[in-house]
């Protein structure tokens, strides 16, 4: 669970560089023709958008999950020229340490709805190592895409930042690094399985935040989501 000192300092972080006026002051280290890329003939795979899938299609995709997703196109990624895997998790991961037993929050109680989805994307920042390692060939990265607000997440957030009067990013500066990641060569210059934010490397811990587990715990967890994924039948 979280405690007040990774809550601060997230909060101070965020106000910082996850706003509007943070993405400004970043954006002037940006180089510009990264972004100048010839798609043509590239194929994208957006899966966070009801817009690009549809309804039935993201539905399906969300029932599954991101973990069964990737593994089952490992082997068309390993086919295509310069394949890429981007995650979009969120900051708050930096406010949570890996619990790798209770994947599905039943021992959670009351539940809690945010804390439930910060531990999720401490789970993606610890499966981009593992594909990172696995997958040699695939180029995987993680990245914050900073605070956006868009409709119907306000009551999601955590009580301090509704009280807060913030400048969040637009769609398209929240989606820059997204974009960067996916296509330009200046990413691939990074190793696999970093974590990113603003185009930069950046470490998915806060200092003396305790948030750091042992391989041996890792290890643990991508067993335990194995031998869950193996109980579904969906591999």
């Amino acid at each position: 669970m979280t405690s007040l000192y990774r809550n601060v300092f997230w909060f101070a972080k965020g106000m910082k560089e996850y706003s509007r006026s943070g993405f400004r002051s970043a954006c002037r280290s940006f180089n510009l023709p990264d972004l100048d890329v010839d798609c043509a003939g590239k194929v994208f795979m957006i899966t966070g958008a009801t817009g690009t899938l549809g309804k039935v299609v993201a539905i399906q995709l969300a029932q599954k999950g991101v973990h069964i997703l990737i593994t089952n196109l490992i082997p068309l990624l390993n086919r295509s020229c310069e394949p890429r895997v981007v995650l979009v998790t969120c900051g708050t991961l930096l406010m949570q340490r890996l619990d790798p037993v209770d994947l599905q929050f039943e021992c959670m109680f009351p539940f809690n709805g945010l804390a439930a989805f910060t531990q999720t994307k401490r789970h993606q920042a610890v499966l981009v190592e593992h594909y990172a390692e696995t997958y040699p060939g695939i180029h995987f990265s993680a990245m914050h895409p900073g605070w956006l607000e868009p409709q119907g997440v306000k009551d999601a957030v955590p009580k301090l930042l509704r009280k807060v009067s913030v400048r969040c990013r637009s769609v398209e500066e929240a989606a820059d690094t997204i974009l960067w990641l996916a296509i330009s060569q200046a990413a691939l210059k990074h190793s696999s399985g970093m974590f990113f934010q603003d185009r930069k490397t950046t470490c998915p811990h806060i200092p003396f935040g305790k948030t750091k587990t042992s391989l041996d715990d890792e290890k643990f967890f991508m067993r335990n989501l194995e031998d869950f994924v193996n109980k579904l039948g969906l591999s």
